[in-house]
């Protein structure tokens, strides 16, 4: 008998990364002494009428679902099959949706507990108390459960002060060579291996939902911590490609200066990538993480509109995006700079801005669609203020990545098909800028541009998105006169 069975339901994206918050869940209750099996239904080929099986194979004691947005439906609908296999088996919910929505995931009937916020310590003691046969929801920090018909929320649970009391993820139970990320500078034919240095984000940009997991209290592992989690990767499993996955890793410069020195005195191998923002980096510090083996560092800049940043929240300004780009350039230290399209208050011109930065900036460039999570202020300022289109959590992507997709909301200046006419003219634009800026002006004449891509056209599904791309780009301008009308 397995005695707690985590489950990741499956979700419409192709790049698939690890579930590393039940990885960390996992890794706490086999600390705690508990048997856990993870299943990751997509990487696995788990189909909805598959679980059934697997939930009597594993015959579990409790079981554990993870619950973003995209897998919401598909989450309850797990509850509903895991409950017809036992009804007497405690299905327990977590992640941001969850969090958010803990009366959407109980009203069903078929959830019994919703874990609210950091999961780690109270799923332990929920897992510890229910097999202990002494369960009290009522005392356990951090839950939502029904009672006497209505719906209860406890005491939020205190954030973990020192995440170096930690374990590390369990890997071991992840079937690694499976997860299929493609990131910018990275080797694809080698695993990507991701890791979370820090908890929470003391910004306050209005489209983030980190918020609703890990708090605004910026908590920091120690470098020596970090050290000694990537020491394991590259020793047990070979891992020399590291993706940090915090929000912003960068707000501890000292921290990042003190990993950095550990790396480079230990001659160890690997090469990493992170996520920072531009207010938060210095040239010494770039220097340092450059020499250490990053070989990309993520912006998320969002608009080139000043008056966007500042509706957005996003605290920084066009001077200092400015800046850190040239400072990472100046290093040698490649660059993705993020971008939205359909933030609050923007307009043509407003968009026209932003690909006016993006050409003055030297940078990978990648572009999603505004999108408002539940638990998020944009969420709840497209609710009130009747921007909300679309309710069917299945399509809340952050691009046209699942079917029939629109954007999730409108805004004051822009409806859903002007905002999806303005993202597919500007990913035209910076995917056809990209290229160019690495392969040339004449890219398609560049045998290193198909020999970079190669792995692409191994599977049926990327070879055809890829030369439907290629196509799209070897037409000069051709995004340009299709959307003449628009911009």
């Amino acid at each position: 008998m397995t005695e707690v069975l985590l489950i990741h339901p499956p979700y419409e994206w192709q790049e698939k990364s690890p579930p590393l918050g039940l990885a960390y869940i996992a890794a706490v209750l086999e600390d705690a002494g508990f048997n856990v099996i993870i299943l990751d239904m997509d990487v696995m080929g788990l189909k909805l009428d598959e679980i059934e099986q697997q939930i009597k194979i594993h015959n579990p004691g409790i079981i554990g679902i993870s619950c973003m947005t995209l897998q919401a439906k598909r989450t309850i609908e797990i509850a509903k099959i895991a409950k017809k296999v036992d009804a007497s088996v405690p299905i327990v919910v977590g992640g941001a949706h969850a969090s958010a929505l803990p009366e959407e995931m109980l009203n069903p009937g078929f959830v019994d507990y919703v874990v609210i916020g950091e999961g780690e310590l109270t799923m332990k003691e929920l897992v510890q108390k229910i097999f202990g046969g002494n369960i009290k929801p009522d005392e356990i920090q951090g839950l939502a459960f029904r009672k006497s018909g209505k719906i209860v929320k406890t005491k939020p649970r205190p954030l973990i002060p020192n995440l170096d009391d930690l374990p590390f993820p369990a890997w071991h139970l992840l079937p690694i060579e499976k997860y299929n990320e493609s990131e910018y500078g990275f080797d694809v034919n080698k695993s990507i291996f991701n890791v979370l240095s820090s908890r929470g984000c003391p910004y306050h940009c209005i489209f983030c939902a980190s918020h609703i997991l890990f708090g605004r209290k910026f908590r920091a592992r120690s470098a020596e911590n970090m050290f000694a989690e990537l020491k394991m990767l590259n020793q047990k499993y070979g891992c020399t490609q590291i993706d940090f996955v915090d929000d912003t890793i960068t707000v501890d410069r000292d921290r990042m200066m003190a990993l950095c020195d550990l790396i480079i005195n230990s001659n160890l191998q690997i090469s990493w990538a992170c996520n920072a923002r531009v207010n938060t980096v210095t040239k010494q510090l770039l220097r340092k993480m450059k020499k250490a083996g990053c070989i990309r560092i993520d912006f998320g800049v969002e608009s080139g509109d000043p008056v966007i940043l500042k509706r957005i929240k996003k605290g920084i300004t066009i001077e200092q995006v400015v800046k850190a780009h040239k400072d990472a350039k100046d290093v040698g230290l490649p660059i993705n700079s993020f971008f939205m399209i359909g933030n609050l208050g923007e307009d043509i011109k407003s968009i026209k801005k932003t690909l006016a930065l993006i050409d003055e900036l030297t940078s990978n460039v990648c572009f999603s669609i505004s999108t408002p999570f539940p638990g998020t202020e944009l969420y709840q300022i497209a609710k009130e203020s009747g921007l909300l289109k679309v309710y069917d959590w299945d399509k809340y992507a952050t691009g046209p990545s699942v079917v029939d997709y629109k954007p999730v909301m409108e805004t004051d200046k822009m409806n859903q098909e002007q905002i999806l006419q303005a993202f597919r003219y500007v990913l035209d634009y910076c995917l056809r800028l990209n290229i160019m800026r690495k392969y040339g002006t004449k890219y398609f004449l560049n045998p290193q541009f198909y020999w970079d891509n190669r792995e692409k056209f191994k599977d049926l599904h990327a070879a055809t998105r890829s030369i439907k791309t290629l196509m799209r780009l070897v037409t000069a301008k051709a995004a340009s006169y299709k959307h003449k009308k628009i911009f």
